[in-house]
């Protein structure tokens, strides 16, 4: 069941209250008041294509700035620039700009504008993410049925995980169509905006993040949220968008698209907390984030209330795919069984590197013969972690394949017997208001190492080695502190 303020239901109810002034709108808003839960569609259902006509719409007259200027919350600009304004602009300049004289308006843009976590140079910290997104989402989703005039009106989801969706929804294709047009963006990789799967970028998309047993970070891998953002999450962003489109972040609410794509991460969160996963950090839970609600006013939102009720639902949930952690069901180890470590910090090239690990301490499996990862039981957990990976905005256009070695041969692209997963470096750079970010907020992901490639490891014995295969031309400056193997 999916996660939502409580909340939700006020804002609903001033969002109902406003449309009823309009005509003819009194009995629908009446209806949907008792409605109850209200649930999102793929945007591949039949369902899901009536809320893109009524998104469309929407969208149209939010770009417009004869129906909502530039300095209304619910207007287009407004709600892309609480993501992150764009990189060609200070968040100063574009506040004093549409803003001239002081007002509620622009107190609201000073406390929303740039706030997207975890990818701004002032970071809570990784484990916002997906609460931040999911508040995000929320109340862009009010402020369309408030412009829509639609009360009923559910963001649809871009459901890329089933293969057959894998290419962006045709009516965000359509460049010159009037029913869709406002939903074409020219700055999209050419591939995606010919209607191509995604997956021509060369990197994955599944949902390897859903096999993290454990919402935060631990001494064992990065956790859900953190996989979840910089896997699947990423590999979208940098699949589908350019230099001025999803592939940076402070372009990427600037794409329709966007919007049905974090639909589709909540609802990926909503799938594993179903399957049996915990909450964010207790520490998380008071955080207060500012937002423009469906009436253009400004709300509060707390991280607490969009965790445990729920008044709105999906279609369809996701399951946890094979391999997958189990999840705990008594205190959590602090100590891992095996760990090996990288020396010092590796720069990303644009060739294949090749990294050799270190053990740390000391065990008994250190001393149990020349391979210890060979003896480490098969249902423990051997995972590959990289720690601190960070960047410049030219590097985000890159991405890796990560591998292990095998043998004296150095793997190549596309190695099934070694490959543990991809790397995309989307959000790591610095972008105007951003400009600090890969100084405080060093991503780390991590990867579950399995069959063929968990022998691969093992078979190195005392001295494994993790290799970064760049996948096409790479660009700018980027580097991980530390790379580990844990196993534990």
């Amino acid at each position: 069941m999916f996660t939502y303020d409580p909340l939700s239901r006020r804002r609903f109810a001033q969002a109902l209250s406003a449309l009823t002034a309009l005509p003819g709108f009194a009995a629908l808003a009446q209806a949907q008041a008792q409605a109850g839960p209200r649930t999102r569609y793929g945007a591949h259902t039949a369902e899901g294509k009536k809320m893109l006509a009524i998104y469309h719409g929407a969208v149209a007259a939010m770009m417009d700035p004869a129906k909502y200027k530039e300095s209304d919350p619910r207007s287009w600009m407004f709600q892309w620039y609480v993501h992150a304004v764009r990189p060609d602009r200070t968040k100063a300049a574009e506040i004093q700009r549409v803003y001239p004289t002081p007002g509620p308006a622009r107190d609201l843009a000073n406390k929303t504008w740039s706030t997207c976590e975890p990818h701004r140079a002032t970071s809570k910290g990784s484990d916002y993410f997906l609460p931040w997104h999911r508040m995000y989402v929320g109340f862009f989703e009010d402020i369309i049925r408030v412009v829509s005039g639609k009360p009923e009106f559910t963001l649809p989801y871009w459901d890329y995980t089933t293969p057959a969706n894998l290419a962006l929804p045709p009516e965000f294709l359509q460049k010159d169509d009037p029913q869709w047009k406002a939903l074409y963006r020219p700055d999209r990789n050419a591939f995606a905006n010919a209607g191509r799967p995604i997956t021509d970028r060369g990197l994955p998309i599944n949902l390897d993040a859903m096999k993290s047993a454990l919402y935060a970070g631990s001494p064992t891998g990065a956790g859900f949220c953190a996989n979840l953002d910089g896997q699947l999450h990423g590999n979208v962003h940098v699949s589908v968008g350019n230099g001025k489109g999803m592939g940076q972040v402070p372009w990427a609410a600037n794409d329709p698209i966007f919007w049905l794509h974090h639909c589709n991460i909540d609802r990926v969160w909503a799938s594993w907390t179903k399957a049996g996963g915990g909450p964010p950090p207790k520490s998380t839970l008071e955080v207060a984030f500012d937002f423009a609600d469906g009436q253009g006013k400004a709300v509060q939102a707390i991280v607490k209330n969009y965790i445990a009720q729920s008044v709105v639902s999906y279609d369809t949930y996701l399951p946890r795919p094979p391999g997958s952690t189990p999840f705990p069901t008594g205190p959590l180890l602090t100590s891992v069984a095996l760990r090996y470590q990288s020396k010092k910090a590796t720069p990303l090239k644009a060739t294949p590197t090749t990294v050799p690990l270190a053990v740390q301490g000391s065990g008994p499996l250190l001393t149990s013969g020349s391979s210890p990862l060979a003896n480490v039981a098969p249902e423990t957990p051997v995972t590959v972690v990289l720690d601190g990976i960070t960047g410049n905005t030219a590097s985000e256009a890159s991405v890796y394949e990560v591998h292990v070695a095998a043998g004296s041969q150095a793997p190549k692209a596309g190695d099934a017997g070694t490959y543990i997963g991809s790397l995309n470096l989307f959000g790591v750079g610095g972008h105007g208001e951003h400009s600090k970010h890969s100084a405080v907020l060093r991503r780390k992901v991590s990867y579950l190492v399995e069959g063929p490639a968990r022998a691969a490891l093992a078979a190195q014995g005392t001295q494994p080695k993790v290799v970064l295969v760049p996948l096409g031309n790479t660009q700018g400056q980027a580097s991980i502190d530390k790379i580990e193997v844990v196993a534990g």
